[in-house]
């Protein structure tokens, strides 16, 4: 493998840099399921039950949202991905 090519393999999106510690929290909570919420949702001190069940059902709309978002991005990034493979390979690099 060229270095050129090697170095097109191997690079980033200075996008994909900046997000990449968001994107992994939200793969972690997309893998952790009901444990992880367990874990990292946790009850105000001034929420009473009502209030607690509705902090965490927000926290799952903005998980499901967040998730949403992650998929976009990745199958956005993998697709010019394999587009700029293909042009390195096609020598048009």
């Amino acid at each position: 493998m060229t270095d050129q090519l090697k170095k097109l393999v191997e690079s980033r999106h200075p996008e994909y840099t900046e997000k990449a510690d968001h994107w992994d929290f939200l793969e972690d909570t997309y893998e952790g399921g009901r444990e992880w919420f367990d874990e990292n949702i946790f009850k105000f001190v001034r929420e009473g039950d009502l209030e607690s069940v509705q902090h965490m059902l927000l926290s799952v709309r903005e998980l499901a949202v967040a998730q949403q978002q992650l998929c976009v991005n990745i199958r956005e990034r993998a697709t010019a991905h394999r587009s700029s493979l293909a042009a390195a390979r096609r020598g048009e690099y």
